[in-house]
């Protein structure tokens, strides 16, 4: 599947910061964040001056924000992790997988020799997703107050391209 990714647009701003008040779509997440916080975080994808990219992930036929999936700094300060959330009518479609499996292509276009992703440990379909593409567990922690586990791939790992 060649994921319906495009680069945010301005006019994409209620639905992003939808995205990060949603406590269903925030579930795993630390929870929602409240309004400020939220459009500061949909400003931050739109911006144009983000060191590492951002997409708004679109059903196919659509240009209406279900999802984003972006490249950001990692909370540890070191390491360049994949992001992505979807809304609930918008999981089980395989956007995220192709979502994820693309900014891996960029990642790896960008010269980065690994990319690591931070879920809840109980996510079992971020889980999945993760493991499918080729990321192994490193370890796991508590942040937000709920076990987390880190993942990590390296380029040489991934099994699947996008678009495939």
């Amino acid at each position: 599947m060649n994921p319906p990714l495009r680069k945010p647009r301005h006019a994409d701003a209620p639905a992003l910061a939808q995205l990060f008040t949603d406590p269903a779509i925030r579930k795993y997440l630390g929870g929602p964040r409240d309004k400020a916080q939220a459009q500061a975080g949909a400003l931050d994808l739109i911006t144009a001056g983000r060191q590492l990219p951002a997409w708004v992930i679109v059903l196919p036929g659509s240009q209406n924000p279900v999802g984003f999936v972006s490249l950001d700094n990692h909370h540890d300060g070191e390491d360049i992790e994949v992001s992505f959330v979807l809304t609930p009518e918008a999981q089980g479609l395989g956007l995220g997988r192709a979502s994820v499996a693309a900014a891996l292509a960029e990642a790896w276009q960008l010269g980065l020799g690994h990319v690591v992703a931070e879920t809840q440990s109980a996510n079992a379909r971020s889980i999945r997703l993760l493991g499918a593409l080729g990321f192994s567990k490193q370890r796991e922690f508590i942040r937000f107050n709920a076990a987390q586990a880190l993942f990590s791939i390296h380029q040489h790992s991934t099994n699947e391209r996008p678009g495939g």
